[in-house]
């Protein structure tokens, strides 16, 4: 394994880019976790499909370890469990560094910013370095992410239309403007470089 610079990388991608990299070698991060069993750590992870859910991942550099995680935007399941996986991810990492993405201001999915509010502030206070892509702006749009510890690098692909109909042509965030248009609040960490790549 190569150096890790960890000022990390972090490359909104096209669909393509961030597809060509190999699944089968990566921790796939689903919607639901139901236990903190199903917390790995690991050099790879991706997740798919991010809307009103939040996602991210934690890294500890020192350790250089990573946990990638995809809280799905349900109260129920967000009261029963996710203080536990929570606390488990810090006991298992102690992390130093997080990014952290998603939520919509739906009135369909009223708990999604909250449930995003909660987690800024929870992991604002025990994480040095928190990178931030606050709220989708565009109600059809949706993130999928990866990270690789070998690189440090984030491949990030948000796909949105801008009018809403199923039938509206579909976009990929591929400039700092769209960047600016497709999400309320961008804060990148001093540790973390932001890029563009078709």
């Amino acid at each position: 394994m190569g150096e890790v610079s960890f000022k990390s990388k972090i490359n909104f991608v096209s669909g393509a880019e961030f597809n060509r990299f190999n699944r089968f070698q990566s921790h796939f991060v689903p919607s639901c976790l139901l236990s903190k069993k199903y917390v790995k750590i690991a050099d790879n992870f991706y997740t798919e499909g991010v809307r009103t859910c939040s996602a991210g991942g934690f890294i500890n550099t020192k350790k250089r370890q990573a946990v990638g995680f995809h809280f799905i935007d349900d109260r129920r399941w967000f009261d029963v469990y996710s203080k536990d996986i929570l606390n488990h991810i810090f006991e298992l990492i102690n992390p130093d560094k997080c990014l952290l993405l998603g939520g919509k201001n739906l009135e369909k999915f009223s708990f999604s910013m909250e449930q995003f509010e909660y987690l800024k502030d929870f992991i604002g206070k025990r994480v040095e370095q928190l990178t931030i892509f606050e709220e989708h702006l565009f109600p059809l749009s949706e993130t999928n992410l990866r990270y690789s510890i070998n690189d440090d690098t984030w491949n990030i692909n948000t796909i949105y239309k801008d009018k809403q109909s199923i039938y509206a042509e579909e976009h990929t965030l591929m400039t700092p403007e769209e960047l600016k248009r497709c999400f309320k609040n961008v804060v990148i960490s001093p540790d973390d470089e932001l890029g563009f790549h078709n």
